[in-house]
């Protein structure tokens, strides 16, 4: 089993990845920001823009792919995704 900090190169973040429009975006501060100030319709329109990049994720990338550590890693944002959306 691959654990993140194990010495590995398994992390645990989206940084690795080839996604590069989830990288750049940080939709979870502005999500978060969102959610503080209780302005629920920008954290909807927020998530609603991730729609695209996360499609283009599926489309272009294998989550299970052989490499142990590029699976663990695109679970890893695959569980992040998660979170972010279930805030709402």
């Amino acid at each position: 089993m691959v654990r993140p900090g194990r010495g590995n190169g398994a992390r645990c973040s989206a940084t690795t990845l080839t996604t590069p429009s989830l990288r750049s975006s940080r939709p979870r501060i502005t999500i978060a920001g969102a959610l503080r100030a209780e302005d629920f319709p920008a954290a909807m329109t927020r998530m609603a823009a991730l729609r695209a990049p996360v499609d283009a994720f599926f489309d272009k990338v294998t989550v299970n792919a052989e490499n142990q550590v590029l699976r663990r890693n695109r679970l890893c944002l695959l569980a992040r995704i998660r979170q972010v959306m279930g805030q709402v």
